[in-house]
């Protein structure tokens, strides 16, 4: 159960803030976020092969969450990584993937994707209402229901964000720390999405952490207006890492 807050075209020295959090069962194994045939930055999921996140070369990017509802989880449908990694590895316009995408919605459960050709233009999709969204420029947020539903640690999350990011110089240190927080909310202000009142308590916080389940990396990308790209990912599972890449968007 994934979080992620991010600022598009919003910052006047990057076309892409963005900030998550990859909650995931700690058996669960994956290899942190590295080049996969020199073109893909991304994580992989072992399991399945597939992927929570990744940035081409060429600016290509996708980033994933589940939808959280247990009632329509089949364990025999085809994993929702795999989406990622088809955005990353095709050259299909956004729309034109997510067009395609629709036809196959049903082989997935509910997830919720944001992709785009470059990363100062976006769109979201959620298998749930089958929506293809531009998503406007400004600071935004996304978890396990839709794109900038007013979860209570996503609408903190992103008060903590736009405090870092009203700087003119990112503090990515100060990214990390509001994404370490493990404040949880009462039962009563919490979405129900199905999984009864203690687990939504659990889920509740930023980063979270119960029963060998909860966050297993926390990350940070920038895309500056020159296509520079630095992005950081820190993980709590083994292999435990602290992870910088650097490279420029080739045009």
């Amino acid at each position: 159960m994934c979080i992620t807050v991010f600022a598009l075209n919003a910052h006047p020295n990057y076309k892409l803030i963005m900030i998550f959090n990859r909650d995931e069962d700690k058996s669960r194994e994956s290899e942190p976020i590295h080049w996969l045939n020199n073109n893909i930055l991304a994580g992989m999921d072992e399991k399945e092969g597939g992927s929570w996140f990744g940035i081409t070369r060429r600016g290509r990017i996708a980033y994933l969450t589940n939808f959280r509802d247990p009632e329509s989880f089949d364990e025999n449908k085809r994993s929702r990584g795999l989406i990622v990694k088809s955005f990353l590895n095709s050259e299909e316009s956004s729309v034109d993937f997510l067009n395609r995408l629709m036809d196959e919605v049903y082989e997935y459960n509910p997830f919720n994707l944001i992709v785009g050709e470059s990363p100062e233009r976006l769109y979201y999709f959620s298998s749930v209402n089958l929506n293809i969204v531009k998503i406007e420029d400004g600071v935004h947020g996304l978890s396990n229901g839709l794109i900038d539903e007013p979860w209570p640690k996503v609408e903190k999350l992103k008060k903590g964000f736009k405090e870092v990011i009203n700087e003119t110089e990112i503090d990515v240190n100060r990214l990390f720390d509001i994404l370490s927080d493990r404040e949880s909310f009462p039962f009563e202000m919490l979405p129900d999405t199905g999984v009864g009142g203690e687990l939504e308590v659990k889920l509740s916080p930023i980063f979270v952490d119960f029963n060998g389940y909860g966050t297993i990396s926390s990350t940070v990308l920038l895309v500056d207006k020159d296509n520079g790209v630095a992005l950081r990912e820190r993980r709590f599972v083994e292999p435990k890492t602290d992870l910088i890449y650097k490279f420029k968007i080739a045009g």
